[in-house]
């Protein structure tokens, strides 16, 4: 009985250092604070570009191609129309009220652009990355979500989530090549009741943890009362820090549990497939890790948690499938699409306005 060899998985792999990435880190928020956010678009570029161009798969490296100056001028207008509705709500607060709505009404609108824009300027092998859903879809999808959250009180929000995010994945391109996601709606609901189920185990431990100080407190205040305010606003202090690390630490926990949902079944058009599988004890004992780390560095250490979690990603994102179609595409391209690079960064209807929210 014959057997047929499968090649065994691949793995992509990830070269930025905690060094690297706290220099960027600490830079943007110096500067962030200095410029009044002026500088977050070349923070934006920065940060997303130490992300894409350490990303490795089969000795080539991802790109990014955006220009801070594109993001600045996004960003000037979204200011101007904030300013211009704070102004409008002191004037006529009912006014104000129809411009939030209109602001509300194109949230699908600025998630799309901002989806179509960042992928865009994303590059694998030399060849760009696309995104083909329509705005309509995306409207759709808004509405379901919507209606299926409001209706079900919160409780269908895990659902109108896996929609968002299965819409996205799926709309993913490389070159020509379409993505197909097998995302499964109880994969999500999985996802969003061990996610829950961390929060309250951390929230348990943050309670335990602020007896201590309290206990403490309450020692001092007892041998010398007049030092009220100051152990009050001391107290204060140690939990604002523990709320703000473990809610810094629960962050980057949420980010693995989306990369769970999206790389699911995720197939390339020519038969690569990407998976991504990830013990629950390990990301929840990242978690823990990340929370005693930034509360004790006071947020200083969220680079090094961040490449933590980059690096758990990695680790377990498998490619496999027909992984000569990378090779194939590459040729394809550089052999009978010369001019499409150049065409694609010519292109300004994307360049228009990009609204960064993150993604």
């Amino acid at each position: 009985m014959s057997t047929v060899d499968r090649p065994s998985p691949t793995r992509f792999s990830f070269h930025g250092t905690e060094q690297e990435y706290f220099k960027i880190w600490a830079v943007n928020l110096l500067l962030n604070i200095v410029t009044l956010g002026i500088y977050s678009a070349w923070g934006t570029v920065r940060a997303r570009s130490f992300w894409l161009r350490n990303l490795e798969l089969q000795g080539e490296r991802f790109d990014y191609h955006v220009r801070p100056e594109q993001l600045l001028k996004s960003r000037l207008i979204l200011a101007s129309l904030g300013a211009l509705l704070t102004l409008v709500f002191f004037v006529s607060p009912f006014m104000a009220l129809g411009l939030s709505g209109v602001v509300m009404a194109a949230i699908p609108w600025a998630h799309w652009v901002s989806l179509r824009f960042h992928v865009r300027h994303t590059s694998y092998r030399g060849i760009r990355m696309g995104f083909r859903a329509e705005l309509r879809e995306f409207y759709w999808v808004y509405i379901q979500a919507t209606l299926l959250t409001v209706l079900s009180l919160g409780l269908g929000l895990f659902y109108a989530k896996f929609l968002v995010r299965k819409l996205v994945m799926g709309s993913m391109m490389w070159g020509d090549r379409k993505f197909e996601s097998g995302m499964r709606g109880e994969t999500a609901f999985l996802l969003i009741l061990k996610s829950f189920g961390s929060l309250i185990l951390l929230y348990l431990a943050l309670v335990f943890t602020m007896l201590v100080p309290a206990l403490i407190s309450t020692a001092v205040l007892r041998t010398w009362p007049d030092m009220a305010v100051v152990v009050g606003v001391l107290l204060g202090l140690v939990s604002y820090t523990l709320y703000a690390g473990a809610g810094l630490a629960f962050y980057l926990y949420s980010t693995v549990q989306h990369a769970v949902l999206d790389f699911e079944e995720l197939e390339l058009e020519g038969g690569l497939r990407l998976d991504l599988k990830i013990p629950s004890g390990q990301n929840r004992g990242l978690m823990f890790s990340n929370v005693g780390q930034l509360i004790l560095s006071c947020g200083l250490r969220f680079p090094r948690a961040s490449i933590q979690r980059t690096q758990l990603i990695v680790k377990h994102l498998e490619v496999s499938g027909n992984l000569e179609i990378l090779n194939e595409t590459s040729a394809a391209n550089n052999a009978s699409r010369p001019g499409l690079r150049r065409k694609l960064e010519e292109s300004v209807l994307s360049d228009v306005i990009s609204i960064d929210l993150g993604l």
